[in-house]
């Protein structure tokens, strides 16, 4: 125990190693219609064919899962999911592979893009990872560009983004707790009221021979774009 002591340099549960899964990202701006969206994840799988030591590959366009068993789903998002050989069988690290792909993928515009290796272990978040805050949803935008600007061509960055989207501002909504409460509602109710008619909620599945399609009900467009 006493050399372990010594020379001890730590033990890490989950080291940075050559990935076998990795994924290709794309999250247009809110709105963009499924058919783009596709178009997008198409242009990227293009790509990823030309890539060594692929095993194989998986699209979801409409919808992003992650390890979990959960994720999002909107027209506007898409992923294309890669494993790669097993590393013995690999021609060259798939470090390097993904390195490939962002510089082929470089010029592609329409859409983020983000090509990241699957994380092992429990989530961390990003490595680096710059918050700004304030009530000028706008003026937020301008700064998160200009920060953008600043640190572009750091060495060793890649998948520089911003979570800031023009197509969707926040609205924060504030009940009326006293007439909420003597009209029986709870604070919960009325977020999941606003919640069906701005994002819509799930209320059964329409089946046509091996199809299925889920029935969303929320407010039309115009109603879901103004607060009026």
């Amino acid at each position: 125990f006493m050399v372990f002591g010594v020379f001890n340099a730590g033990i890490e549960l989950f080291p940075d190693v050559d990935p076998t899964y990795a994924f290709a990202t794309l999250e247009a701006p809110s709105g963009t219609r499924v058919e783009l969206s596709d178009v997008y994840a198409r242009t990227i799988e293009s790509e990823v064919t030309r890539l060594p030591d692929l095993k194989a590959m998986v699209s979801e366009v409409g919808s992003v899962s992650d390890a979990m068993g959960g994720g999002s789903s909107a027209s506007h998002l898409a992923r294309v999911t890669m494993e790669f050989e097993k590393k013995e069988r690999r021609t060259q690290s798939s470090r390097h592979t993904l390195t490939e792909l962002r510089r082929a993928t470089d010029g592609f515009t329409g859409a983020k893009l983000t090509i990241d290796k699957m994380e092992e272990g429990p989530p961390t978040g990003e490595p680096i990872n710059i918050e700004i805050s304030g009530d000028d949803f706008p003026t937020l935008g301008d700064i998160a560009s200009r920060v953008r600007e600043e640190i572009r061509d750091l060495p060793g960055l890649v998948d520089l983004q911003d979570d800031y989207d023009r197509g969707r501002p926040e609205i924060r909504v504030r009940p009326d707790l006293d007439k909420a409460g003597r009209l029986g509602l709870r604070t919960v109710d009325v977020a999941n009221t606003i919640r069906t008619a701005i994002h819509g909620n799930d209320i059964s599945k329409f089946r046509q021979g091996e199809d299925e399609y889920d029935i969303v009900v929320r407010f039309e467009g115009p109603a879901r774009r103004s607060v009026e």
